[in-house]
């Protein structure tokens, strides 16, 4: 018992010395450490280099069609569609035919509809010239009529005058007839036996002498009656015989409706003319076939065969037949869609701040999973855009529009086109996103810090330079290009020089310092 007690009695003992060890020596030690240490900072330096340097910026960047072609058609009867939304096509390449026999057709129609208008206006022109000279002759024989009712009423009444004041009787006595007759009764006896046939003899003689008969003048004016009254009456019946004459010279009717009817005929044939240039023109603008203007994929085919164009109602987007069935298209709505894929461009949407360094001709780098492509920027809009947050889409399947929530808008954006070419350009899918490095600056054989050394405070770019005897310089620089490794020293440093790299906040101009050993 007292053997056990004794080893833990020593043990104890043990114990407490080495605590009391604990206790005294470290602290000496320490303290000996801390009276003999260095204690100036510790920093790792680098030399300035002479080098090339590249400052670029990586964005993730939408890839779009180099171009897009889309063919708008009227109202067409097609007659094959040879292609269907993902086909491939090239430049050239039959897609669409048409029937525009109907144009044709129109066309004849037309032509013949002004031909008959233009035989009847010229028909109506000879009627209208041959019904004037009908009436000037009609009007030129009812004059003579008139004239000639006019003479014999004027001479029926001066002969009536006349005829009024002459004798309508005269006595006509032979000449020596009173002497012959005087010399007979001398010779009569009255108490002769033949007294009684002298007598008669005396008396036939006398009346052989004598003549009474109607007055010449009388008879004249008589016979001048006659005629103008035989005048009269045929006038009045060649006036009275000939209604249709009489009609054509006194009255207008006729050539009144002889003139509405041209003014018809006239109209008739404006509206026939019309119809014919629109007829023209339509056949001359029907397109016959569908050609691929881009090589390119198809994405949207609105045409079926053996129907119309532009039937279908305009809510039926173009697009939405992308890589699936033909549907007719709608008015104002192309008949086939097609986007170059074979020459694409990468667009993104740039800030304020990125826009500034960004410029027409910069060169970029694409990278998509094993894939490394190279391009430029080739467009960089001069208008900055809102993009709205309200609930919409583009009409173009590779529009710009977001969704979002109505009254909200983001900051305005800068729209920025890149180029792409390299091998296995047909691998990128448009539509994706892929991601690109553009090299906003370069420079070859400049003078180099690295960017770790760079520390700024309002405003001033400044590092720290080792200088002999283990001091540090605050040194101000003008840097120029910085990329995510180096800067470009343009002023503040000469060839030679080391620079402190991540300086921490402690240290200052002037404090001394241990440069760290490099490996």
């Amino acid at each position: 018992m007292s053997k056990v007690t004794n080893s833990r009695k020593g043990r104890a003992i043990r114990r407490a010395v080495a605590i009391a060890l604990i206790f005294i020596v470290a602290p000496a030690s320490y303290l000996a450490y801390s009276l003999t240490r260095d204690r100036r900072p510790v920093v790792r330096t680098a030399a300035k280099t002479t080098g090339d340097i590249t400052s670029s910026m990586t964005i993730t960047a939408m890839l779009r069609p180099g171009s897009t072609q889309k063919t708008l058609v009227g109202r067409q009867k097609v007659q094959e569609v040879l292609v269907r939304p993902g086909d491939q096509v090239k430049t050239g390449d039959l897609l669409i035919t048409f029937d525009i026999s109907e144009f044709e057709t129109n066309l004849e129609t037309a032509r013949s509809a002004r031909e008959q208008a233009e035989a009847a206006v010229e028909k109506l022109s000879t009627a209208r010239m041959e019904q004037a000279e009908a009436a000037q002759k009609a009007i030129a024989d009812v004059q003579r009529q008139l004239e000639r009712l006019s003479s014999g009423l004027s001479g029926a009444t001066g002969a009536l005058n006349e005829m009024l004041a002459q004798n309508p009787l005269s006595l006509t006595v032979e000449e020596g007839l009173s002497q012959e007759i005087a010399a007979l009764l001398a010779e009569l006896d009255p108490q002769s036996e033949d007294a009684a046939r002298q007598i008669d003899s005396i008396v036939a003689r006398l009346a052989t002498g004598i003549r009474i008969e109607t007055s010449p003048e009388y008879k004249e004016q008589l016979n001048a009656v006659t005629g103008g009254i035989n005048r009269m009456n045929s006038a009045f019946e060649s006036l009275a015989g000939n209604d249709q004459l009489l009609a054509l010279a006194l009255s207008g009717s006729s050539a009144d409706s002889i003139g509405s009817l041209g003014s018809s005929l006239q109209s008739a044939l404006s509206t026939a003319i019309q119809a014919e240039v629109q007829a023209e023109l339509a056949l001359e603008n029907a397109v016959e076939a569908v050609y691929a203007d881009i090589n390119g994929v198809v994405v949207a085919v609105n045409a079926v065969t053996g129907e119309y164009t532009g039937t279908q109602s305009a809510s039926g987007g173009s697009l939405s037949s992308l890589f699936g069935s033909q549907i007719p298209a709608a008015a104002g709505e192309p008949v086939v869609v097609i986007y170059d894929n074979t020459k694409p461009k990468a667009c993104f949407q740039a800030n304020r701040f990125d826009a500034g360094r960004l410029h027409i001709g910069m060169p970029v780098t694409f990278r998509q999973d094993e894939d490394v492509f190279f391009g430029r920027i080739t467009y960089k809009s001069p208008v900055a855009a809102n993009v709205s947050f309200e609930t919409s889409t583009s009409g173009d399947f590779f529009g710009s529009s977001v969704s979002g929530v109505s009254g909200l808008t983001t900051e305005p954006l800068l729209d920025i086109e890149m180029s792409l070419t390299g091998d296995n350009i047909d691998r990128l899918v448009l539509g994706f996103n892929i991601e690109a490095e553009i090299e906003t600056a370069a420079a070859q054989n400049v003078l180099l810090v690295p960017a770790e050394a760079l520390r700024k405070e309002l405003g001033i770019y400044f590092v720290f330079v080792l200088a002999e005897g283990g001091h540090l310089e605050r040194r101000e620089i003008v840097p120029g290009i910085q990329s995510d490794l180096y800067a470009e020293v343009l002023t503040g440093l000469t060839a030679g020089e080391r620079v402190v790299l991540s300086p921490t906040n402690n240290l200052v101009d002037g404090i001394e310092v241990r440069e760290a050993k490099h490996d």
